[in-house]
């Protein structure tokens, strides 16, 4: 409605269709799994079977021995014999991207040339528990699949767009033209957010 009241016209969506639908994430999950069988196939995906509270066990001791609080994958992977037990036991998992070594990198047109280097990331959820998938890897395989070539967001999504393009390295795509945006804050220093309807 606000593009519409703008006068912008898509060129394709949801109400016009287009040659890269369908157009909502709920219904691409068939696209998402093929790009996921890729990892696993390439070796960059692996099952987490850590439940939301042992992963908050883990960050609580972190927390008490003075360390930054960070997902560790050497704490949470099993064995190909453990593995096989916790499947045929039904017991819940998520898949995760295994971050590769290494530095990765973008050209921004706001900020230039940005290189993150990956020993700062831990490995991103790619699936939650009840095997949908999260949006930042629905959200890249979206913009491959949908030949997306500028992508605009604000400056606090930097560390997304970090394992994006982790994601766009291992496929050996071309990335897209990144933009990140300084934050619109309101005058007392806050971030508006799509809940705002404008200030004085």
């Amino acid at each position: 409605k606000i593009l519409k009241w703008v006068k912008i016209n898509p060129d394709e969506g949801p109400q016009q269709g287009g040659n890269y639908g369908p157009y909502f994430q709920s219904e691409r999950a068939e696209i998402y799994k093929i790009y996921l069988n890729k990892l696993i196939e390439k070796g960059y995906a692996y099952r987490c079977f850590k439940t939301p509270e042992e992963l908050e066990e883990i960050k609580k001791k972190q927390l008490l021995q003075k360390l930054p609080p960070r997902y560790e994958r050497e704490k949470c992977t099993v064995s190909k014999e453990e593995e096989e037990e916790f499947l045929n036991g039904n017991k819940p998992f998520i898949w995760r991207l295994k971050i590769p070594n290494g530095k990765t990198y973008i050209f921004d047109k706001v900020r230039g040339k940005i290189e993150y280097d990956l020993l700062n990331f831990s490995d991103s959820p790619l699936t939650r528990q009840d095997e949908t998938f999260t949006f930042l890897f629905s959200n890249f395989v979206d913009d491959v699949e949908m030949k997306i070539t500028n992508v605009i967001r604000g400056e606090e999504h930097s560390s997304n767009t970090a394992i994006q393009s982790a994601l766009y390295d291992i496929f050996e795509f071309e990335k897209p033209q990144f933009y990140h945006l300084p934050l619109i804050c309101d005058l007392n220093g806050k971030k508006l957010s799509k809940r705002d309807f404008g200030f004085s």
